[in-house]
């Protein structure tokens, strides 16, 4: 997903937002990326609008929507196909609505997506 750098912010590096999957993409400022579900377009331009980006995520966006981090593993080659060295995304599911934990250590091949 494509992200746009959060200028004067202490808490985002830059944010992401893709209307076809309602996900909204957060990579904070120490370097931790999140996935955010169900986030509707509302949602995103009201954040976009918000004056306290950070005020408004803490509010309104974390803990009411369900949420992966991403996690990227460098120089791993991929064993699904034959192209070499890629990155490996490992989306490690964390809290959900109700606090239960699905799925942990889902990982895809980040040039290929394809699951390993």
């Amino acid at each position: 997903m494509n992200r746009t750098a959060v200028e004067n912010s202490s808490l985002f590096r830059s944010v992401g937002y893709d209307p076809a999957s309602e996900t909204l993409e957060v990579e904070f400022s120490k370097g931790a990326i999140y996935q955010y579900s169900g986030v509707t377009a509302q949602d995103w331009n009201e954040f976009c609008r918000a004056e306290s980006k950070g005020k408004h995520f803490s509010e309104h966006i974390r803990g009411k929507f369900a949420h992966v981090r991403e996690m990227v593993i460098h120089g791993v080659n991929c064993p699904k196909l034959p192209h070499g060295n890629a990155e490996i995304i490992d989306y490690e599911h964390a809290d959900d609505f109700d606090g239960q934990v699905d799925v942990q250590g889902v990982k895809i091949c980040g040039r290929c997506h394809a699951m390993l």
